[in-house]
This record gives C-alpha cells, structure tokens and sequence, in this order.
C-alpha cells in the first residue's frame, strides 16, 4: 500500500525534522551569541545603540522561534496529523512578515559583523 511506503522529500518528517534541528541550532548559536560577548555593553557605545542591538537579536529570535512552530505544523501536516484543509487555515500560517521585514532600529553598518 501507498501508505506503507516511507516518504521522501517535503512530506518526509526527516526533511521537517532536519529544518527544525537547524532552525533551533541558529536559535542556540543567536542566544549564547546575545549571552556571550557579543551581548556585552561595548564601551563607550550610547545607550540607544546598546537597546537597538538587543532589540534586533530579541526579534531574530522570536523570528526563528515562530519558523520552528511553522515547522512542527508542516510535520504533523506531512504525518496526516493535520487535514490539508485545515492546514490552510489562518490560524497555521507563518505570520510577522511586517516585523520580519522591518527595516533594523539602527543602521546595518553600526551593528556587528557577526549579528
């Protein structure tokens, strides 16, 4: 039976599962990054540049976040957890594009290379 036979490809749960690993992975590395120096006050740095900076890496990773619930609903939805109807749902799409493509509180050339 068609049912029996493994998945392969978008509606495979490892291709899920890999994109998960890999949106937590960045998740991790954006927090220890904002925990570890790269968090740190920068001498001399005023306090608007300070807060612009932690607001940026405050919605990288609420961005990254809602990317990994996006994710494990495509999942469920490749496993049949989720009827394809009630996937299109409002309620299951992946929302914060106006946050997401909002222009940064500070300009790109002031913020860290690494950030």
């Amino acid at each position: 039976m068609a049912e029996d036979r493994p998945r392969t490809g978008f509606g495979s749960t490892a291709f899920y599962d890999r994109l998960f690993a890999e949106a937590l992975s960045l998740c991790r590395e954006t927090r220890d990054y904002m925990n570890g120096a790269g968090g740190q006050p920068v001498p001399g740095a005023a306090f608007d540049h300070q807060l612009a900076f932690c607001l940026e890496g405050m919605r990288l990773t609420a961005r990254l976040t809602q990317v990994m619930a996006w994710l494990l609903v495509q999942r469920a939805a490749a496993e049949g957890e989720i009827e394809p109807d009630e996937l299109a749902q409002a309620r299951w799409r992946l929302s914060g594009q106006a946050v997401c493509l909002a222009e940064p509180t500070m300009p790109l050339a002031r913020m860290p290379v690494r950030m």
